[in-house]
């Protein structure tokens, strides 16, 4: 699909609008993706934050970013990106600020010096896409691909040093425990929509800990090793029974990540001798 960004396009319905929220609640009741009360707690969410009927899917673990990025294509005709087909290094937007294109999730794919195709998780988000021509001058054709794996496509290539304070997560605040099954109707409400309040505002140091989770689970690793160096900060995952580094970090995150973990495991972030054991409850996808 080429993305016409000289004018609106009339195919994409108002991702913000009850109309749009109903029928993709339909297709993903029809598919066996949501049920019933998921998509009733969705609805409720949704109404009370004003945030999109397919974020709040996403955002609060309902429906795979997967999943949705299939539904997504389907509905908008837009195809989605084989992963053989992502490269192992973002392809340069030359004159193209680098932060301008992970903050967004807008990852090159191929430039032939007439149009640059582009894999993006949110097809919604017409604006960058304008600006992105704009800047180049010339045609952005578009293709979808779920938020993880564009994350991890920059993350592989992002340099040692400054990668970690400056990594784009955007999948929420890692602290809140599971949200999975409705207390009440109230009560469960009022979970999502602080929840999806909490992943608006979320720090650098939020965002680094819940990747390293969301890599852990997604490579099915059974401890997360976070093991303080004299220059470094390693991150070990054991997967089938061997540890592997999959991440060096600078040494000045030592304590804000400690000083996150103890919070999300209910220690106390002042006992820096004593050995301390907690539990956390995290709600991944």
């Amino acid at each position: 699909m080429v993305l016409d960004v000289s004018k609106p396009s009339g195919a994409f319905p108002d991702p913000r609008s009850d109309s749009f929220g109903s029928d993709l609640s339909r297709v993903l009741l029809a598919r066996g993706l949501i049920d019933e009360l998921g998509a009733r707690r969705a609805v409720r969410a949704q109404r009370q934050s004003n945030e999109r009927f397919d974020v709040v899917l996403t955002r609060l673990g309902l429906v795979t970013d997967a999943a949705m990025t299939q539904v997504l294509s389907e509905r908008l005709g837009v195809p989605v990106v084989n992963c053989q087909d992502y490269p192992d290094c973002p392809i340069p937007a030359h004159g193209v600020k680098p932060s301008f294109l992970t903050e967004n999730r807008i990852l090159p794919l191929e430039d032939n010096g007439e149009r640059i195709l582009v894999a993006v998780s949110d097809p919604f988000n017409k604006d960058a896409i304008q600006s992105l021509s704009f800047q180049l001058e010339r045609q952005v054709e578009v293709c979808l691909a779920p938020a993880a794996a564009i994350d991890a496509c920059f993350n592989r290539s992002r340099d040692e040093d400054a990668g970690a304070s400056g990594r784009i997560s955007h999948l929420g605040e890692a602290g809140d425990g599971p949200l999975s099954g409705l207390k009440s109707s109230d009560a469960a409400s009022a979970d999502d929509v602080r929840r999806l309040e909490d992943m608006a505002s979320e720090a650098p140091v939020i965002k680094l800990v819940h990747d390293i989770i969301l890599r852990a689970v997604e490579q099915k690793a059974s401890d997360i090793h976070i093991e303080p160096r004299e220059d470094s900060v390693r991150v070990r995952f054991r997967i089938d029974g061997v540890l592997q580094t999959v991440d060096v970090l600078p040494v000045s995150l030592k304590a804000a990540l400690a000083s996150r973990l103890k919070i999300m495991a209910r220690l106390n972030i002042a006992e820096r001798r004593l050995p301390q054991d907690g539990r956390i409850k995290n709600t991944v996808r």
